[in-house]
């Protein structure tokens, strides 16, 4: 016989642990944003925990127009733009532009950002507008 409570419960109990499971890689994802965006000096580095704000928190840093925001939406040019976007964000903390390539791995891109974020040699060299 099919027991209804012991399925649903296996079934919230998978629900609640995908949504912890996203929460704690989300958070991996967005914190060297946050703390990028700190060094830089952006005011509002807690955009780096939203959705689309932390795109804008990006193209704040990387001194780009908020226009660019619009590049990011159009297919196949936002490939090309959310590189080039990358690559000036980078430049921001004096980085050589071939490190661009670092970014593009899976998980390598994620490990770059955290050397970017929380070493001491990196610096921001612009300065925001």
């Amino acid at each position: 016989m099919y027991n209804f409570y012991e399925n649903g419960v296996l079934g919230l109990g998978w629900g609640l642990f995908s949504i912890v499971f996203y929460l704690v890689f989300y958070l991996l994802g967005t914190v060297p944003y946050y703390v990028l965006g700190n060094k830089a000096g952006y005011d509002k580095s807690w955009f780096a925990f939203v959705p689309i704000l932390n795109i804008i928190l990006v193209i704040r840093v990387a001194q780009e127009s908020l226009w660019f925001l619009l590049l990011l939406i159009i297919p196949f040019v936002n490939v090309v733009a959310s590189i080039y976007l990358m690559y000036k964000f980078i430049k921001a903390f004096a980085r050589s532009g071939l490190e661009i390539i670092l970014l593009i791995i899976p998980v390598v891109n994620l490990i770059y950002l955290y050397y970017l974020a929380f070493s001491n040699n990196v610096r921001y060299v612009l300065y925001l507008r």
